[in-house]
């Protein structure tokens, strides 16, 4: 989750004075294209790869261009302005190197095999649950009950902290992640500073209660480390914001994704119930056919060259991660599902590359797989109950309700 510049009007230069209106070119500006905003950046790919805006920024949409700047070592997030959402610079997404590297390292002594089989257990017991309170309406919503609840439970059990209130964590992370997007206007600016601010508050209250009360976690990993003096009450406070909001901001709606594509398809949800070495492949597919986070900006320190254009040094670059997923250049027929995918295929970008990719990606996928593996287990067949409700952002897609009708 790493916030934009702020939003700007105008037009776009791709090299040609022909380019047209920038407001044409990206789906941002419009509602209705924010779920389906794929032919855009297919005509980005084929037409404007490198896409100059009025005031400077840089689109890039194609898959080695995108995999290029993610990996270029001669970039920077720490010098990206992020206005608003400031506190960001003071956490991973928002460091570069060496203390990117020593915060990211802290944190990843804490994923032992031990303790992710600790926090698996606590999604799988929360599915489980609300599966068997389902059993007698034989519906549930699937957003909230068997994405948002376990996964929240899980991210909370991470950090140690008391796994409340995840509905309204869920609202200010969305209105958080408004002002992360390409053109965001005034009113998603505001809205993302209102959810930076609850969210600090809310992640300040949980830190000082583990101070009281000790819980072992990330929380009470940071706290020593201020002991020792190697990081600052206000490190700990965004890092701890950042894991809670990431934590269930992109792996609900990953599981949403899948559970609404197994309960489209009967032969996916038998493949995925009898074939355990299916599962990471269905998973993998879902990352790259609706990538989470559509994109992240990076800062260039040199001259970088990409598409036949050079991006010159200070440039701020938007890499379109869920453009790059789609690229027929690298993906067969990128606009149909399939988990069978040579592995010859270029590996998805879903959780960037580089120095930044997602630190939490393994967690999420083995959520994912948990939650969808219980619901296969516990379920001899799932079906739409109505259509799925969207409310996607310019920062990602996202799933507000999918009604479900279960057959135990």
């Amino acid at each position: 989750m790493t916030p934009t510049t702020p939003p700007h009007e105008g037009r776009a230069s791709a090299g040609s004075p022909a380019a047209p209106d920038q407001t044409e070119l990206l789906p941002f500006y419009h509602e209705e294209f924010l779920d389906e905003p794929y032919p855009h950046f297919r005509r980005l790919r084929d037409e404007f790869p490198v896409l100059k805006l009025e005031d400077g920024r840089y689109v890039v949409s194609r898959y080695d261009d995108v995999s290029t700047l993610l990996r270029h070592t001669k970039s920077s997030v720490q010098q990206l302005d992020f206005g608003a959402f400031d506190i960001l610079h003071s956490s991973l997404v928002g460091m570069d190197a060496p203390a990117h590297t020593w915060h990211r390292r802290l944190v990843s002594k804490l994923f032992t095999p031990k303790s992710v089989r600790s926090w698996m257990a606590t999604t799988a017991s929360i599915v489980d649950r609300a599966l068997s309170e389902a059993e007698t309406p034989g519906q549930i919503e699937a957003v909230r009950e068997l994405c948002l609840v376990p996964i929240h439970a899980t991210t909370c059990s991470m950090l140690g902290m008391a796994a409340e209130h995840a509905d309204e964590v869920r609202h200010y992370t969305y209105q958080f992640a408004r002002g992360f997007g390409l053109v965001a206007t005034e009113d998603d600016l505001r809205a993302g500073a209102e959810g930076s601010a609850w969210l600090e508050d809310y992640c300040a209250d949980a830190i000082e209660k583990v101070r009281r009360d000790p819980q072992p976690g990330v929380i009470a990993a940071y706290l020593e480390a201020e002991d020792r003096g190697d990081m600052t009450r206000r490190e700990t406070t965004a890092n701890i914001l950042l894991l809670l909001a990431a934590g269930q901001f992109s792996p609900t709606n990953l599981t949403a994704h899948g559970l609404e594509r197994m309960a489209s398809d009967p032969e996916l949800f038998a493949a995925f119930r009898d074939d355990p070495a299916v599962r990471p492949k269905v998973i993998n597919e879902l990352l790259r056919f609706v990538t989470p986070e559509v994109g992240v900006t990076r800062l260039t320190l040199e001259d970088v060259e990409v598409a036949g254009t050079v991006l010159p040094a200070g440039s701020t670059v938007y890499v379109l991660l869920a453009s790059a997923n789609r690229d027929e250049r690298v993906f067969a027929d990128p606009d149909r599902f399939d988990y069978h995918r040579s592995t010859r295929e270029g590996p998805h970008v879903a959780f960037a590359a580089g120095p930044h990719s997602c630190m939490g990606q393994a967690l999420a996928r083995q959520e994912t797989e948990t939650i969808m593996t219980a619901v296969t287990q516990r379920c001899a067949r799932i079906e739409l109950a109505g259509e799925p409700e969207y409310n996607s952002i310019q920062h990602a897609r996202q799933w507000k309700t999918l009604n479900m009708q279960l057959t135990y």
